[in-house]
Order: structure tokens, then C-alpha cells, then sequence
């Protein structure tokens, strides 16, 4: 992630009309940029002073698709925007790791039987059983 600044010119603000619930987009000199409204405390105050013709201090990444990820916005006299670092934590993250982790741990266990015994052929199949189990149940649950 290589952070760049921009000193630019306001096109289009939308909060409230965007694809996903709770994002902005910004149209700034020809650019486009993101972000979550959840990050950004009292964001709704500054996007509604905010106008076509504004001159715009952004820092943001660019994303795979050419857009940008803002991460402050500073006008001199409107308001600035600053991420308020809380991410949202979601649950289907801990579940990812949780199977992940029995994944790995099964792999572990298995190596070790495979070690230690000489016919293993049964533990082979219990083990491809788990696995495939426990991958389909993140697949089709993902918490």
C-alpha cells in the first residue's frame, strides 16, 4: 500500500446513492474515490457542506481497479475527514481462523501418525474426511 496525496477538485460527492450500504464515492479531478462511512466519524456533517468546485487535500491508496481508498480528506474551511482506525471487526473473520487453524492442526496431528505408525492408510481417510468437512462447512456457513 503506497500512500499518495492530492490536491484536487470536487466533482461529485454520493452517500447516499452508492452500490454498497454506508459507502461514499468521491469524483475529485477525474479521480474516484472510497471509503466507508463507518470509519469516518461525523462524516455526514462535512460531506453535506462539501461542493462542486471545492479544493480537496486527500490521502488514499490505489486499488487493483485504478480507484482510489481514501484515508483523510481536509478542506480548509468545511471540515476534514480522519479514519478513526476502529475497524469492523466481523465474526466470519474469527471463523476463517478458527478452521483454518483446525485445518493446520489436523495436518499436524495426521504427520505425526504417519510418523509413528506404520500402517496408516485408515488415518489417511479420516483425515481427508475432515478436512473436506470441515472446508464445505466454511464454505457454506462462513459464520
Amino acid at each position: 500500500m503506497n500512500p499518495q496525496f492530492f490536491n484536487v477538485t470536487l466533482e461529485k460527492c454520493d452517500y447516499e446513492n452508492v452500490i454498497l450500504e454506508n459507502m461514499v464515492r468521491l469524483i475529485a479531478s477525474g479521480e474516484v474515490f472510497f471509503f466507508r462511512q463507518e470509519n469516518f466519524p461525523d462524516c455526514q456533517q462535512v460531506l453535506r457542506k462539501l461542493e462542486s468546485g471545492d479544493q480537496l487535500k486527500i490521502g488514499a491508496h490505489r486499488l487493483k481497479d485504478g480507484t482510489y481508498w481514501l484515508h483523510w480528506l481536509h478542506h480548509a474551511t468545511k471540515g476534514y475527514l480522519e479514519s478513526n482506525k476502529n475497524y469492523v471487526f466481523k465474526f466470519s473473520m474469527l471463523c476463517s481462523f478458527v478452521i483454518g487453524m483446525m485445518v493446520v492442526f489436523s495436518g499436524v496431528w495426521v504427520h505425526y501418525l504417519n510418523i509413528s505408525s506404520k500402517n496408516n492408510d485408515f488415518s489417511d481417510v479420516i483425515f481427508m474426511a475432515f478436512v473436506t468437512i470441515l472446508m464445505l462447512a466454511g464454505f457454506l456457513f462462513h459464520c
